[in-house]
């Protein structure tokens, strides 16, 4: 009876086979590291009128993007919340966030609420407008790269602990009386187009400002000013620098 030995040697593969054997692990490393390190941002694109709590009803996370692609309005009557750690991005330099309602938008030290437009470009600021007795809050915010700030009109929300970078003015204020308190204010840049001030305050704004640090960059051709005062204006005014 022939017996056949079974052929126990190691089976070869082509050279080919571990060259894509090889690629595809490089590769799935590489979709790993992104995931890991960059991981996912998902966006809401919001317009209009807006108005609740912001990002949980909009079905997002603390660290998702909430991308304005027009401007926006709290309407009279309602209110707009924002948690710690959102970001807003606005994409055009025209476009605004404009309250007439109420804008609760308290962050904290380490977990600051961003409003910004992307690529570092400039977008036009926040406005409140005839909100008296129904006064806004913005604390612990950074408004970062805006034309003109945070335009205050016949409205005195309480601004405390927030960062704003802006081109024409940090804070204006007309008829208006706000808490400006423990804020950082930089104001002016090539984009500047009109005298550069770190708070203006005109028209009977009788401000309590206190314990903020206001630098004003200005090109030779325009005068600056940190604090501007006109207009029958009685402001409080205290340990500024």
């Amino acid at each position: 009876m022939r017996r056949f030995k079974k052929n126990m040697a190691k089976q070869e593969f082509p050279e080919e086979w571990h060259k894509r054997e090889s690629h595809i692990v490089v590769a799935l490393f590489l979709v790993i590291c992104l995931v890991v390190l960059h991981p996912f941002v998902v966006f809401a694109q919001i317009e209009g009128d807006v108005s609740g709590h912001w990002p949980g009803d909009l079905g997002l996370g603390p660290d998702d993007v909430i991308e304005i692609t027009g401007s926006i309005n709290v309407p009279v009557g309602d209110t707009l919340e924002i948690d710690p750690g959102t970001s807003i991005a606005f994409v055009s330099n025209a476009f605004r966030l404009t309250v007439y309602g109420r804008l609760i938008a308290i962050g904290d030290s380490a977990n600051k609420i961003l409003f910004y437009q992307r690529e570092f470009r400039h977008w036009y600021g926040l406005i409140f407008v005839q909100n008296e007795g129904n006064e806004s809050i913005l604390e612990w915010c950074e408004i970062r790269n805006a034309a003109f700030g945070i335009d205050c009109r016949n409205s005195s929300p309480i601004l405390r602990h927030n960062i704003i970078t802006a081109d024409n003015y940090g804070i204006n204020c007309t008829r208006s009386s706000p808490e400006i308190a423990n804020n950082t204010i930089i104001v002016g840049s090539d984009l500047t187009i009109t005298q550069p001030n770190g708070i203006f305050l005109q028209e009977r704004s009788n401000a309590t400002i206190t314990g903020n640090w206001i630098e004003v960059n200005t090109s030779s051709s325009l005068d600056a000013t940190g604090i501007n005062i006109r207009s029958t204006s009685s402001p409080v005014i205290s340990r500024n620098w």
